[in-house]
């Protein structure tokens, strides 16, 4: 979920838009821990949708990174598996510390608030090298992650991105590359890969998109109006529970429903919505890359890897500590959960340069390796991307 670039123009509010999401998976997951009924705040705390706007951004900005980059196919794949893998296994290592520490209270603190989330994980002996196994291979490969839960993410994640790059190889024409997203997508709609695709395709016709943009809404009410429909479209679907369709989906029944993955493919089209919004608004761009959303981009990763651990830890602490001196609980959830983040945000803070940082120069170093190990004839080697 790495959205930089050095050698192209930086585009700051991306870095803001990534951190949005991590904060939504982060509140998510508090809800979930704690059974926290948000009811219409639900789009500030729903994950799903947090994660597929983490899916589309990747398209996005690895397209740019394919197309900046003078490494070949595989130089790019295996940095890209370095620059996921260092990340996992630094902060995995610390989640099997805390198992082999007896430090996870999840099974308690989720029979206290009646959170089945919060109770079913680490409920397991540790193995260092079952964690190692499981952050350099098993969660690429899509098998269950039992030392953090978020990592589900990394094998679409690592497939996706090579399909990106894959594309940008076998072609320099962008109509072509263009249709080959489309078929990609195509074959892949009841998966996250369209985002990819749709981040993908969104780089290749941006100026475009901000074309039609200029001309399609001539006055200045005109392109508020329509950044304000997709802002609402975000936000509309962003917010739909994950739920089967039925009596839940109450404010969402008019809508065309899927059997399977419904939440999961409307939450898609609320990522795609605030993708074309962010790309397009000054205001949201301003907002989004100001100081605390930069703050937030670069601390998301680690955010993001960290959160679990310390829920099932320091978040479930709270929880069998305060309810056994008998505090009330409201103040009991209230307790765990703004402290909650607090926490992550100081961790986060303190070790993303040593987890995040180190993890790019290592996967950047990787990459310049190969090529100078296997190089490809007739091409100049180096690289380009973050």
């Amino acid at each position: 979920m790495d959205i930089n670039l050095e050698r192209a123009p930086r585009k700051a509010y991306l870095d803001g838009l990534r951190g949005a999401a991590a904060c939504m998976v982060l509140f998510g997951h508090l809800s979930i821990a704690l059974a926290i009924q948000l009811g219409p705040l639900r789009i500030f705390a729903n994950g799903n949708f947090g994660v597929c706007i983490f899916f589309i951004l990747s398209g996005y900005v690895l397209a740019g990174l394919a197309q900046n980059s003078t490494l070949s196919l595989s130089a790019q794949t295996i940095r890209r598996y370095f620059r996921l893998a260092i990340p996992i296994l630094l902060t995995s290592s610390v989640a099997w510390a805390l198992l082999a520490l007896g430090a996870y209270h999840n099974k308690a603190a989720g029979e206290i608030v009646g959170s089945w989330w919060m109770a079913a994980w680490y409920q397991f002996e540790p193995s260092f090298t079952d964690m190692v196994w499981q952050s350099l291979y098993g969660c690429f490969v899509g098998l269950q992650p039992v030392y953090n839960s978020n990592l589900w993410t990394m094998q679409p994640e690592l497939v996706g991105s090579f399909y990106v790059f894959l594309i940008n190889a076998v072609s320099s024409n962008r109509i072509l590359r263009a249709t080959l997203l489309l078929i990609w997508a195509g074959f892949n709609l009841t998966s996250y890969f369209p985002l990819f695709a749709a981040g993908a395709f969104l780089f290749e016709f941006e100026s475009e998109l901000r074309l039609f943009y200029m001309k399609a809404f001539h006055s200045s009410a005109l392109k508020m109006l329509a950044i304000f429909v997709l802002v609402c479209i975000g936000v509309y679907l962003g917010g739909m529970p994950e739920l089967k369709p039925g009596p839940g989906l109450r404010w969402y029944g008019w809508l065309p429903q899927f059997a399977s993955d419904n939440s999961m493919r409307w939450h898609q089209v609320a990522a795609l919505a605030s993708m074309v919004a962010a790309l397009l608004s000054p205001v949201l761009q301003a907002i989004l890359g100001s100081a605390v959303g930069r703050y937030l981009g670069r601390i998301s990763f680690v955010m993001y890897l960290f959160q679990v651990p310390v829920i099932c830890s320091y978040t479930a602490w709270v929880v069998v500590t305060m309810s056994g001196s008998g505090q009330p609980g409201w103040l009991v959830v209230t307790t765990a959960a703004v402290s909650s983040v607090a926490v992550i945000f100081l961790i986060s803070t303190v070790t993303y340069r040593f987890i995040d940082e180190n993890g790019v120069r290592l996967s950047r170093l990787v990459g310049r390796q190969v090529d100078s190990l296997f190089p490809v004839p007739g091409a100049e080697r180096g690289d380009h991307g973050r």
